[in-house]
């Protein structure tokens, strides 16, 4: 468990793996007040020890210090709340993303520090010009919303998106799922609900060409968890697309070094789908035999570490490529 500290102040965990001693810096905020828990401030998520083969140390800087190594500083958009047994059992969004980053960054070879700051862009919150000055990186999260409806939060966030992409060419952006098709409605692409049906639980997509080289792999495809009905049709002006499946054709996108998406949920776990299918069966929104068919692909394998690293590695400079085990 990580010591209880005030917002703001940020912790560098020293973490171990085989390769390097990477970090991670993240955020924390107390709930709901000071006065209201004993004067005791906690931590928004706590993070298992095994996603980490060893814990170095926890050091703690106050808000006044500077860290020993270059931060990139990530705004994560939180597009919307997870059902409530999601987040009782995994976390909000901001404690399921910061754990898939948080295993890219252990993952990888590349010394890494992030500062994870979220904001709830659904109550219109986002970095000011100012903040936007010191970002290096913008993760958007998925949503129950979709990319194609006109409501002023989505509408604002097409705008804000928009806007970071022509005015902010060395903020790295990451999109997942909604995020993913928020940038393409952004850019001139096309988002609709997709006549085919759902993509749920694990999914096997193809790499196109142009995403192996993207990715720097030899891989032919990839297996990540998903959600949605929503897809992107056509691809935006200057965007490739880097996978695909029969059901949905652009499973992800890549713009030069600036923007890199995926139709996939690489941060969710399969309990997480399986609480999202059992909410969605209840609703009558999957059948009986389909919400078991998504409850049984929910526990196949997935290569959310290796995306995750991908995703990390493109956040803070470049992705590497794929180190062959002799």
């Amino acid at each position: 468990m990580i010591p209880f500290l005030p917002r703001k102040w940020p912790v560098q965990l020293l973490l171990k793996n085989d390769k390097a001693t990477t970090t991670i810096v993240l955020r924390f905020i107390y709930l709901p007040s000071y006065s209201e828990h004993k004067n005791k401030l906690y931590t928004r998520f706590a993070i298992p020890a095994n996603h980490f083969k060893s814990l170095i140390g926890v050091v703690c800087f106050s808000r006044h210090k500077m860290l020993p190594q270059k931060i990139f500083r990530t705004a994560l958009l939180i597009a919307d709340k997870p059902v409530p047994k999601v987040i009782e059992h995994y976390g909000d969004y901001y404690a399921q993303f910061s754990r898939f980053l948080q295993k890219g960054v252990v993952s990888s070879k590349k010394q890494i520090t992030l500062d994870i700051e979220p904001y709830d862009v659904t109550k219109m919150e986002y970095p000011s010009e100012q903040e936007l000055f010191g970002t290096d990186g913008i993760v958007i999260t998925g949503s129950a919303a979709s990319a194609y409806e006109d409501i002023p939060w989505i509408n604002c966030l097409v705008e804000f998106v928009s806007s970071i992409i022509d005015k902010h060419p060395k903020i790295r952006i990451v999109g997942i799922c909604f995020g993913h098709q928020i940038i393409a409605r952004a850019r001139g692409g096309q988002v609709i609900k997709n006549p085919l049906g759902w993509e749920v639980a694990v999914t096997e997509f193809s790499l196109t060409d142009i995403g192996k080289e993207v990715l720097k792999t030899d891989r032919k495809s990839v297996r990540l968890q998903e959600m949605h009905q929503d897809h992107v049709s056509s691809i935006p002006p200057g965007f490739s697309n880097i996978g695909f499946t029969e059901i949905s054709p652009v499973q992800g996108m890549i713009k030069d070094d600036h923007v890199f998406t995926l139709q996939g949920h690489p941060e969710f776990v399969s309990g997480v789908v399986k609480e999202i299918v059992n909410v969605r069966h209840e609703k009558r929104i999957f059948s009986p035999e389909l919400a078991q068919k998504y409850l049984i692909a929910a526990d196949y394998d997935v290569d959310d570490v290796w995306i995750g690293q991908k995703c990390v590695e493109f956040l803070t400079g470049g992705i590497e490529p794929d180190v062959i085990d002799s």
